[in-house]
């Protein structure tokens, strides 16, 4: 990351930039004006002068919720108290950017943060280090209040919010004591941890020296972060952490080139435009994406987008964000509103296919239906043993799904992560071999071709996955996707091979419709609430069953939807067979 420049050049540049500001729109006052103008169109200076809660007691954060995680695993409570804490300061700072007087709330918020015993999350504490994700998010938030509230905080205040700042988070980063593993990870903690401390030593560190340490200590660890993406810019943790990781990355390369004046740009090249391309290849369409791996559906960050854009020309993004009735996009965050300049979340033109080869990826769109597929290989980030699940998505409702992330838990990162059907390929719509589900483990890979791409005929995806099992009879499985040309129907092939006796063989599809098999068990009828139903059917013998998931759904997942497995099964083993189906729409 410090490219063809030394320790020593960064430094130099560092120690010649102190005092410039990495984000300047914090005390610009045209941009300030022009906020207020904008949140007074959206009826949100309304919204926040009705909702003060001044006087309203600051709720506890409990000890026993505290340590809800030591004793039963649970990640849930605690969190939501920690998020509604912040939350609440987010809006009442925000309403005193605005003009309205909501400071001695926003003091009394920001004094019980200082009192509060720790900043991190209790799921964090088995890594041993003093900065978890929470604490470094939070040094920025806190010290991105004292710079944009900078001539109305209470000097006290102030003094406090700063001592604690650097007793939690600047002084640990520098201390060569200090645990610290996600310097050295490939995953999303690397950049927001390291983005967000650095951000926050750039807005309050009054020492240059102790600044030119850690950011050069900063850019030399970021490159681990990049080594996590496939060379096609995809991401295998996929939408919401590119969102996550990828987004603080990018609000570190804008600071740094506006500290410096552009000397340090760490979102030039191919590479970052790349990943900065990655939601556009997993879009299903508005808020909705393909939720492999520890994902959940999503918009886009408009200060993300908004800070990308400044860097490459990607404003298909723009369309990615969350939209008012009138194309405004929702601005939920002061910098959101200091950073609008007038465009519109209009929907982006671009609907065309996607493959990110590298990570095994594929979007297809036809009329107006949309198939994704993956291959890739089940010790990817953020993991799910998924070799050849794929989702199915049609105005507005995902007929066949990924049930992407479960709802965080002691056992979701322990050894017995794939006990959950979330993560396990139980869950997902591929098939058991012979009784066994997909293993976890870099050798369990599947390879991903596709035809048709940007053409008018048929879509088809081209999976081999028997290297997903350890199955030592299955000697081939090849799963083909084909999407017809007009969108109407999605057909699935499977073709499965043994030595010896044949074996038994469960195929299954995920949804989280209601869904009602046929008389004769020949088909399945898939009914989305207020959209049109859909029917899948086989082309064979065999019947099909459909289980709720209903214990395993209200435990794990995120929206309270109740997944189904929809099920087919064969009359009898096979040495060599075919399975084929169709999803068919209605008119």
């Amino acid at each position: 990351m410090l490219g063809d420049r030394t320790s020593q050049d960064v430094t130099g540049i560092v120690r010649g930039c102190f005092g410039a500001a990495p984000m300047p729109y914090l005390t610009d006052a045209s941009m300030r004006q022009r906020a207020i103008e904008t949140a007074r169109g959206q009826g949100l200076l309304e919204r926040l002068a009705s909702d003060s809660a001044d006087g309203e007691p600051i709720r506890v954060l409990p000890y026993t919720r505290l340590r809800d995680y030591q004793r039963d695993g649970n990640r849930t409570r605690f969190e939501a108290l920690q998020r509604e804490r912040t939350a609440r300061i987010d809006r009442v700072a925000m309403a005193c950017a605005l003009g309205i007087d909501r400071l001695d709330e926003l003091h009394d918020l920001l004094w019980a943060e200082c009192e509060t015993t720790w900043w991190g999350m209790p799921a964090h504490e088995r890594h041993g280090t003093p900065i978890d994700l929470r604490v470094a998010l939070l040094g920025r938030r806190y010290a991105t209040i004292l710079t944009l509230l900078a001539e109305t905080i209470a000097p006290e205040v102030r003094e406090r919010m700063l001592d604690e700042i650097n007793r939690r988070i600047l002084r640990p980063y520098l201390d060569p004591a200090a645990h610290h593993h996600w310097k050295f990870t490939t995953n999303n903690w690397n950049a927001v941890c390291i983005a967000n401390v650095a951000i926050t030593a750039m807005l309050i560190e009054t020492e240059s020296a102790r600044l030119a340490r850690l950011i050069v200590d900063a850019l030399e660890h970021l490159p681990n972060f990049l080594a996590g993406f496939t060379a096609d810019g995809g991401c295998t943790e996929g939408p919401s952490y590119w969102r996550f990781g990828f987004g603080w990355y990018i609000h570190l390369a804008a600071a740094l080139y506006d500290y410096t004046g552009g000397r340090i740009d760490i979102a030039r090249g191919e590479t970052i435009g790349a990943i900065c391309r990655y939601p556009l290849s997993v879009s299903l369409g508005p808020g909705k994406e393909l939720t492999f791996a520890d994902a959940h559906a999503g918009w886009q960050d408009p200060v993300v987008v908004t800070l990308i854009n400044r860097f490459h020309d990607v404003p298909e993004l723009f369309g990615l964000c969350a939209a008012r009735a009138d194309g405004t996009p929702e601005l939920a965050s002061i910098e959101a509103l200091l950073l609008y300049d007038g465009w519109t979340a209009s929907p982006p033109a671009e609907t065309g296919d996607h493959w990110l080869k590298d990570l095994g990826i594929c979007r297809v769109r036809a009329g107006a239906t949309v198939v994704g597929a993956k291959a890739g290989h089940n010790a990817e980030h953020h993991n799910h043993n998924d070799v050849g699940s794929f989702l199915v998505f049609r105005d507005g409702q995902t007929y066949l799904t990924d049930p992407g992330a479960p709802i965080y838990s002691a056992r979701t990162f322990s050894d017995r992560r794939y006990e959950s059907l979330f993560c396990n390929s139980w869950g997902h719509s591929v098939p058991v071999i012979a009784g066994h589900l997909q293993p976890p483990g870099r050798d369990y890979a599947g390879r991903l071709e596709v035809a048709g791409l940007a053409g008018h005929a048929a879509k088809t995806l081209r999976i081999a996955l028997a290297d997903a099992y350890d199955v030592d009879s299955l000697e081939r499985l090849d799963r083909v996707i084909e999407l017809a040309r007009d969108g109407m129907e999605v057909r699935l092939a499977d073709t499965v091979a043994f030595s010896g006796a044949g074996e038994a063989i469960e195929e299954a599809f995920i949804t989280a419709h209601a869904a009602e098999v046929s008389e004769d068990a020949r088909a399945v009828t898939i009914r989305p609430q207020g959209a049109s139903s859909a029917v899948l059917s086989a082309d064979g013998q065999g019947r099909f069953a459909v289980e709720e998931l209903t214990e395993a759904s209200r435990r794990e997942a995120r929206g309270g939807e109740i997944l189904r497995r929809i099920t087919f099964t064969p009359p009898a083993a096979a040495r060599e067979q075919t399975l084929r189906f169709v999803l068919r729409f209605g008119s």
